[in-house]
């Protein structure tokens, strides 16, 4: 018997040692989830309301503010919040961090609730919301909303619980249904030359519009040539800058119209197109904000891109602000990469020291000579660190000057012009085919013999092939050692330009096909490779004899 009771003894002892560590386990686990006190504390609970607008016009959106305070002294956990808004609103947002809520759709009517896990002692928690409201309340008029708040906690002062907010429809504002049309002239366009942009806001009631405010920003590759607008003050950039435009109109009659006409400076490259948009906006509701944006595309056909390079002389105490020198401009293109591809004649500005430091450069440009440095022909300014701009050239051809623009003392002053550089008018593209080789087959009209091609600025180390005005080609490598097909990536827009014997540009935009017509996508390695064989061998200095290529293709 003894043997019985000391073997039952050693298999309990062995039971133990074998659960000790689990139990050991689950006190350890229980208490370091044990982060929140039981339901059932004491915490003194508030909340207040306000509306804002206050009176609102009837169609207006209200903004309701909430505030849940727990004034302690102990956590106030399930915190639970409903808000009964007045039949007369309708549901548009609600932003309530570390609340979970439910709310009606979006439009509907109905009552809000939103649940919070835990507001600690001294702390308050905001909840905002959006309420529209209905657009035919008589002026005057009262309407009310009522908001509670509870929970899992007792609260010693039950007077702080609940609030009603009461709002007054006002008689200072009714209702004004705006829509806005914007229109272009002329469509297309071409590069060097203006657009005008129409917008136009009609009021078609039943109230007058107050504090109305057209806005439009300039679109990609434009900058502002000038603001026509009566009855309006308007905000805009300076002539040859970019950005938005905003004009306010202080009323807009019942069935009356505002409108601002918007000239803009194109600089954007043949084959693409320009892109308006224009909205309104008025301190009157507004019961129909489905016609308060418009937009208007605008092709971009013929003319040039160019890139004005010049230097900039340092100052001197004889000349403390002087004129940028030696103005040139080269055919350009506006992809990133013929960005990094250019070199700049002077490769580090001049930091400017002394007594007037350099704000900007103003570039001006017209279609005649000589050129005016007048607001009306600023097409661009520039940083102070940059010696070189993108330009463009209208069809006729143009004519560019430049200045500086120094600040002296606190007094801005504008240097006399650099010298005048022109383009003349170049010739027009129609089409262009790319050979598997990279051959370049060019069509268009007023192709000189010899014409230089151009792609993102860079020109082929070679004159194109001259078979008449209207067609020319091109093969060979680049002046850097490139090929075309190291530059015309399938499905990447390229600047394609050329430049006749009489010193005209014209430029266009050109997307090789994906994949190149001819040519499996894997191949296209190995036929540029092919083709840089073939061209080195018979490449040619830029320079040689006018009718060295004729008639060969």
């Amino acid at each position: 018997m003894q043997k019985l009771i000391s073997a039952f003894a050693a298999v309990l002892a062995l039971a133990a040692v074998a659960l000790l560590p689990q139990w050991m386990g689950r006190t350890v686990q229980a208490r370091a989830f044990r982060v929140l006190p039981a339901a059932g504390g004491i915490a003194d609970v508030s909340v207040t309301k306000t509306a804002s607008p206050n009176p609102a016009p009837a169609g207006a959106d209200i903004l309701y503010t909430v505030v849940v305070r727990n004034n302690g002294p102990e956590v106030a956990t399930g915190v639970i919040l409903n808000d009964l808004p007045s039949a007369v609103t309708a549901f548009i947002s609600i932003d309530a961090p570390g609340w979970s809520v439910a709310t009606p759709a979006v439009g509907a009517t109905g009552n809000i609730s939103c649940r919070n896990p835990a507001i600690q002692p001294g702390i308050s928690s905001t909840i905002t919301i959006t309420m529209r409201l209905s657009p035919n309340l008589p002026a005057g008029s009262l309407f009310s909303n009522v908001v509670n708040v509870g929970g899992d906690f007792t609260d010693p002062n039950p007077n702080n619980n609940a609030v009603t907010q009461t709002t007054a429809v006002s008689t200072a504002a009714g209702r004004a249904d705006l829509a806005v049309s914007i229109s272009d002239s002329p469509d297309p366009v071409a590069s060097g030359r203006r657009v005008n942009y129409t917008i136009t806001v009609n009021n078609l009631g039943p109230n007058a519009a107050n504090d109305v405010s057209i806005i439009t920003s300039l679109p990609r590759n434009t900058t502002l040539a000038s603001v026509s607008s009566n009855g309006s003050k308007c905000a805009e950039p300076p002539a040859g800058g970019v950005g938005s435009i905003n004009c306010n109109f202080t009323t807009v009659p019942v069935n009356g119209s505002a409108s601002i006409t918007v000239t803009a400076n194109v600089i954007a490259v043949s084959g693409t197109s320009l892109t308006a948009i224009a909205s309104v906006t008025s301190g009157t509701p507004d019961p129909n904000m489905g016609n308060n944006l418009a937009s208007t595309s605008t092709a971009v056909e013929g003319g040039g891109i160019v890139r004005l390079r010049w230097t900039q002389p340092a100052p001197t105490a004889a000349n403390p602000a002087p004129a940028p020198t030696g103005l040139v401009a080269v055919p350009g293109g506006l992809t990133a990469e013929a960005e990094s591809d250019a070199p700049a004649l002077q490769e580090t500005p001049v930091y400017v020291t002394g007594p007037c430091s350099l704000v900007r450069v103003n570039v001006y440009k017209a279609e005649s000579t000589p050129v005016q440095t007048i607001p009306a022909n600023r097409w661009a300014s520039v940083p102070p660190d940059q010696l070189e701009s993108t330009m463009a050239v209208a069809p006729a051809g143009s004519f560019y000057i430049i200045t500086n623009v120094w600040n002296c003392g606190g007094t801005e002053v504008e240097s006399g012009g650099s010298n005048e550089t022109g383009v003349p008018a170049g010739p027009t593209f129609n089409n262009i085919k790319v050979k598997p080789s990279g051959k370049m087959k060019i069509s268009g009209s007023g192709f000189t013999d010899p014409t230089t091609v151009f792609i993102n600025g860079v020109a082929f180390s070679r004159m194109a092939v001259f078979n008449d005005s209207t067609f020319i080609v091109q093969k060979g490598p680049l002046v850097d050692g490139r090929f075309s097909l190291d530059l015309l990536l399938p499905g990447v827009p390229a600047v394609v330009s050329a430049q006749t014997s009489s010193g005209g540009v014209a430029s266009t935009t050109f997307t090789l096909p994906t994949p190149l017509v001819g040519i499996a996508t894997g191949d296209v390695t190995s036929q540029k490779a092919s083709a840089q064989k073939k061209e080195v061998a018979h490449a040619t200095p830029l320079a040689h004899g006018a009718g060295a290529a004729r008639g060969r293709r």
